[in-house]
């Protein structure tokens, strides 16, 4: 089984800094708040843009409940599909809904806290277990 030789994979690739020193609060009848989750900030503080159609942004996904609110900085440096900022953004927050082991938003998409999380079970088990192998367990 191969690919033929017109296949040609669309690609959106992000880097994600998930820890910024950025707060954003938001004002509503004269006090501070937690701005709400899915808040994007695009224009005026981000400072990425180039002519291949690269930018970046930042979000709020999940409700915080405790202190403020920590933004993710997002890089949006190649994007070969037909989806534009907007959509690209909305996707984004979608996809912090898809953690399995919390039943509503995260902080970041969930292929991002996978791979904190098996990066950092890979440096406490240097050596995984024959034993789970062929198995399925939890991460």
């Amino acid at each position: 089984m191969g690919f033929s030789n017109n296949y040609k994979p669309k690609i959106i690739y992000t880097l994600v800094d998930k820890r910024i020193n950025s707060r954003f609060t938001e004002k509503r009848n004269n006090d501070y708040e937690n701005p709400a989750p899915g808040t994007v900030v695009d224009r005026g503080l981000v400072e990425y843009q180039d002519a291949k159609g690269g930018f970046d942004f930042y979000m709020i996904a999940h409700r915080a409940t405790i202190a403020t609110a920590l933004p993710v900085h997002y890089y949006v440096v190649k994007n070969t599909t037909t989806l534009n900022k907007e959509q690209i953004e909305q996707f984004t927050y979608h996809l912090c809904y898809n953690y399995f082991n919390f039943m509503g938003s995260i902080k970041v998409p969930a292929a991002v806290m996978y791979a904190h999380k098996i990066a950092n079970y890979a440096q406490d088990i240097a050596i995984p277990s024959d034993g789970l192998a062929f198995n399925l367990h939890y991460i």
